[in-house]
């Protein structure tokens, strides 16, 4: 259980495309040079953190380490927390479809769907410190460097962990810990998940005390969100009671789920407005920077990027790991996601043949082969087929600086 903080552990945490994003050299040897550097700055006695970058998410604010080292040292933190402790991220590829099933199969039952109010921003850092300290199983370099973290400029004057960072969802999943054994002993929900801040319970009847016992069970600082709270009633044919629920649907995971009305109605999978918006936002954000720079071949990629499937990572073991149109949606309706993806191909031909508006800053530009080119590039079909490419780290970093937040 190795907990130093050097060359051979941050070996073993360089991920794909680490090499030339952090300029650690092209050889092996070359690599394990820029490590053992990293090691010897993280272990004099003067480290200090690099003030870290800072932009502003869905409201809240994230962090991003600005240099190799901070980089490094901030995974090997994560590493050793989990693995002291045992802490498991849940997978949400395979929450998305039980969940599904579960909403489908249900009859009889309510379900609730509840967030934790401002999860990282309300976690006790000096209760968390206290607990991790009196565990005596994490390396004292491991406590130094967190108290370091949390006493330095950016940090020292706000709450909770700071979002962004490599150890804070460690961090938050050690915190509720003793969350996840207080719900699954409730006796009156037969199934409960949690991803991050996100809660699914199925319960017997309607059970209003869930709230007031969720809320009891979480520990110091964090409470629930009720404006969030969304409670769907299955009656005993399986059906959505529409009098008794408060919402007709439920977002989890980046999905919309509508349980069943009727047989006419039967259950179906979307994605929410908010996502079909984001993928528009950056479809309109690729032409707005075209029309900066007039780079074509950067527009192309981005264009090329949304309506495509592309490998992210995987291993010999479990195989090779995929992300894109068709990944990111595949337990949608397939019709609900042609009508989708349709729309947001329309939303697309509008701008690369529109000479007014937008258009007009760009349209000078494009001629008839490049229109032709990029109108020929369809979500829906990268979807429904689906189509792979593939896209160097150089190129993927060129895509997503455009829209990395949107």
């Amino acid at each position: 259980m190795d907990q130093s903080f050097s060359e051979k552990s941050f070996l073993k945490l360089l991920r794909k495309g680490d090499a030339q994003k952090f300029s650690l050299g092209k050889t092996r040897l070359e690599i394990k040079k820029s490590l053992k550097d990293i090691e010897n700055a993280a272990n004099t006695d003067g480290f200090a953190f690099s003030s870290f970058g800072q932009s502003r998410r869905n409201n809240y604010s994230v962090y991003t380490a600005a240099n190799r080292t901070d980089v490094l040292v901030l995974r090997k933190m994560a590493d050793n927390v989990r693995r002291i402790f045992d802490v498991k991220t849940a997978d949400r590829t395979e929450l998305v479809p039980q969940a599904i099933r579960m909403i489908e199969d249900s009859a009889d039952c309510t379900i609730f769907k509840l967030d934790i109010a401002q999860f990282f921003e309300s976690i006790d850092r000096k209760h968390l410190l206290e607990r991790l300290e009196s565990s005596e199983a994490l390396g004292s370099k491991t406590i130094e460097l967190m108290k370091l973290l949390f006493s330095s400029t950016q940090f020292s004057s706000t709450s909770g962990l700071p979002r962004g960072l490599a150890v804070s969802p460690v961090l938050a999943e050690y915190y509720l810990k003793e969350l996840e054994n207080e719900c699954r002993r409730i006796r009156y929900s037969h199934y409960y998940s949690r991803y991050v801040d996100d809660m699914l319970f199925f319960c017997h009847d309607t059970p209003e005390k869930l709230l007031t016992d969720v809320n009891r069970a979480l520990p110091d600082g964090l409470h629930l969100n009720p404006d969030k709270t969304r409670r769907l009633v299955i009656d005993r044919y399986g059906y959505l009671d529409t009098k008794k629920s408060n919402c007709k649907s439920i977002v989890y995971l980046g999905y919309e789920i509508f349980p069943a009305q009727s047989k006419a109605k039967p259950l179906m999978v979307s994605i929410p407005e908010k996502k079909v918006k984001k993928i528009k936002t950056r479809i309109a954000l690729s032409f707005m920077q075209f029309a900066k720079d007039g780079r074509y071949e950067n527009l192309l990629r981005r264009m090329r990027f949304l309506s495509s499937n592309f490998v992210v990572g995987g291993s010999a073991q479990n195989g090779e790991l995929y992300s894109g149109v068709y990944y990111n949606h595949k337990y949608a309706n397939p019709e609900e996601m042609s009508r989708i993806f349709s729309d947001i191909d329309d939303f697309s031909l509008k701008l690369i043949y529109s000479k007014s508006g937008l258009g007009a800053k760009f349209a000078r530009h494009l001629n008839n082969r490049m229109r032709k080119e990029l109108a020929s590039l369809s979500l829906r079909r990268g979807y429904a087929y689906p189509i792979y490419r593939d896209f160097k780290n150089e190129d993927l970093a060129k895509v997503k600086e455009v829209w990395q937040y949107a």
